[in-house]
């Protein structure tokens, strides 16, 4: 039996000869040679009657090219309109950012905001440093520490009104 290596094999071979066979001819019309002599009469133009296929290259060369141009400003105000869609996306997530920490819309718009900034963590130290010089629009963000004292103040309240409502079931 023949097996598939051996019909690659064959067929590595065959490619391998039809390129050896091709190389030479097209070194021998290149150097006007037949057999390794001279030609006597060589054909001052090389290539006198032009391939059919050289004629599709450049005629697909020149479709591309007008598709190109064509297609180009198209693409270009697409792109300008992308970025301008992004830029009113974002500025509406910095004023809604701002709005939520109590930031004032015309000052908000005054800050230069990077576009990989975290809004979050930059408008909280944004109104921490407003805070610090003493603009009264904006109260400081609280600390885990306040917000921990409030929740025991409240638990607190909570065991004594219950305390208290225990005691006055217990009167009666």
């Amino acid at each position: 039996g023949i097996s598939f290596s051996d019909v690659l094999n064959s067929y590595g071979d065959f490619r391998a000869g039809d390129a050896t066979r091709t190389s030479v001819l097209n070194y021998e019309k290149r150097y006007n040679l037949k057999d390794g002599k001279p030609i006597e009469n060589p054909n001052p133009n090389p290539n006198p009657n032009p391939k059919p296929e050289d004629k599709t290259d450049d005629m697909a060369t020149i479709i591309a090219n007008a598709v190109n141009a064509a297609v180009k400003p198209l693409s270009d105000k697409l792109a300008q309109f992308e970025t301008e869609k992004l830029q009113a996306t974002r500025q509406e997530q910095i004023m809604a950012k701002a709005k939520e920490y109590g930031i004032p819309e015309t000052f908000a718009k005054r800050y230069a905001i990077p576009d990989d900034a975290d809004l979050d963590t930059y408008f909280k130290d944004a109104k921490q440093e407003l805070a610090n010089v003493g603009f009264s629009g904006v109260t400081p963000p609280e600390s885990a520490e306040t917000k921990i004292e409030k929740e025991a103040e409240s638990i607190a309240k909570m065991i004594d009104e219950g305390t208290n409502a225990i005691v006055e079931q217990n009167k009666n």
